[in-house]
């Protein structure tokens, strides 16, 4: 199987997605990421990793130095969480207002589950641009089985402008190159 079939065996979306070898993920890890668990939004100048999201979604933002990584939970409503309100203090949600003070040219990719997701790309439209990030990418994720949540690692390299999704029901990953994206002008 060629890299473009394997590539669209993870996603149909058209974007510059490069095959990544599993070892990747291991490397990453060896850097000493930032990790986000759920329900946080982090930033950070270097990687940043969260793990084993099923019916979880992740929100990766990247502006031109710093990036943020969103470990958003099924039950809480993107509109809160994408703006840094928390439900409890032991969550650490950062608020991309502040990380991001010019979001003229942040990017944000929203990665889900492909049927098995509980916030459409509308809601996560309305509430990255309640913020004024309008530079927004849905990244639907399949899984080998079909209807049945798979895990996935999600990692952003924000020194590489790289972000890596490694599906667990695949024997490899896929890494879309950011600054590789032709974005259209506005």
């Amino acid at each position: 199987m060629g890299n473009n079939a394997l590539i669209k065996a993870v996603t149909d979306v058209d974007l510059p997605f490069e095959i990544t070898e599993p070892s990747v993920l291991n490397e990453i890890i060896a850097k000493k990421p930032s990790v986000v668990s759920e329900r946080q939004l982090v930033s950070s100048e270097e990687i940043l990793i969260s793990y084993k999201f099923a019916n979880c979604q992740a929100i990766a933002l990247l502006g031109n130095r710093i990036g943020a990584l969103a470990h958003n939970v099924s039950g809480d409503n993107p509109q809160n969480s994408l703006t840094g309100e928390r439900t409890n203090k032991e969550e650490r949600r950062e608020d991309p207002r502040i990380i991001f003070p010019n979001r003229n040219n942040t990017l944000a990719f929203h990665i889900y589950l492909i049927n098995n997701y509980q916030w459409s790309e509308q809601i996560i439209n309305e509430a990255l641009k309640q913020i004024r990030i309008n530079h927004i990418y849905h990244l639907p994720i399949k899984s080998r089985v079909e209807n049945h949540p798979t895990l996935r690692n999600v990692a952003l390299d924000v020194p590489q402008r790289k972000l890596y999704i490694f599906p667990i029901d695949f024997d490899y990953g896929i890494c879309l190159p950011i600054d590789k994206i032709v974005r259209p002008n506005t």
